[in-house]
């Protein structure tokens, strides 16, 4: 038996050190007795103005790959997870996501979780139906979408993003969120105050009155 919060599952995590979401959101999706524990795939925090950039970042965490896996099974888990989407599909065939694997396993001799594989089978169970581009992935590069292209997954003329449209949506995800914000904020302040609670020494005082 592990230890007494992974009496389940313990989940070995990589993700790039400038992510944010992944530790979160995994740890929001944790059942009981299932614990995470994430290293950090070390890469500098530039910029990234175009799909130039983003391919730079790429190869940087391609790079940093081995070295967090090697660390994160310090903590011996039970499953493998690489929690960046695009590095798994990143190659653009199915032969990369293979690599990629034969990469982890030389350090992680557990159970993998790439997300290649996920997509693929994804596409499979939808039998061929148009996917949105935007919906499968954030990168648009070209290898990307040959990937997808391979696995199955049509995607309709139009539907690719670009890096300046995904900062566009981005920008009205975050106008949208912080109206919402607002709103909520204001609803507070107009709310009534409830009853002021008594302390114990004002409560004992009233029951000897």
């Amino acid at each position: 038996m592990r230890d007494y919060l992974a009496w389940r599952l313990a989940f070995g995590i990589t993700t790039p050190s400038t992510n944010t979401v992944v530790q979160p959101e995994y740890d929001d999706m944790r059942p009981p007795g299932v614990t995470n524990h994430l290293a950090r795939m070390t890469i500098a925090d530039d910029p990234v103005t175009c799909d130039a950039d983003f391919e730079r970042q790429l190869e940087a965490i391609d790079k940093a790959l081995e070295d967090a896996v090697d660390r994160v099974m310090d903590a011996k888990p039970n499953a493998f997870i690489l929690g960046i989407s695009a590095l798994a599909v990143w190659g653009g065939t199915l032969e990369w996501g293979e690599e990629l694997k034969r990469r982890v396993r030389k350090f992680a001799s557990v159970s993998l979780g790439l997300g290649g594989e996920t997509a693929a089978g994804g596409a499979e169970r939808l039998s061929g139906r148009f996917l949105s581009g935007k919906a499968l992935t954030a990168s648009c590069s070209t290898g990307n979408c040959v990937f997808y292209v391979l696995i199955g997954a049509h995607m309709p003329e139009g539907s690719r993003t670009t890096f300046k449209k995904r900062q566009k949506e981005m920008a009205r995800v975050e106008k949208q969120r912080d109206k919402a914000a607002k709103r909520l904020e204001k609803k507070d302040s107009d709310r009534p105050s409830g009853p002021e609670v008594m302390s114990l020494d004002e409560a004992q005082a009233l029951r000897n009155s």
